[in-house]
């Protein structure tokens, strides 16, 4: 059986199916999914930050 693949919200944590993200977003070449419009909304606001965090992990 294959693993199902997820990804995972960079502001909340929260690991889904990419087909189910509310939202993607391209930032310096990284796709990222977002559970929610919300989460979407704070990446906006200060992307860098999330990038980072992703960067590190």
């Amino acid at each position: 059986m294959a693993e199902i693949e997820t990804v995972k919200d960079p502001v909340c944590g929260m690991q889904f199916e990419p087909h189910t993200a509310a939202m993607t977003h391209e930032y310096e070449g990284d796709k990222y999914y977002f559970c929610s419009n919300d989460c979407f909304d704070n990446f906006l606001e200060n992307p860098s930050d999330y990038h980072k965090k992703e960067e590190a992990a």
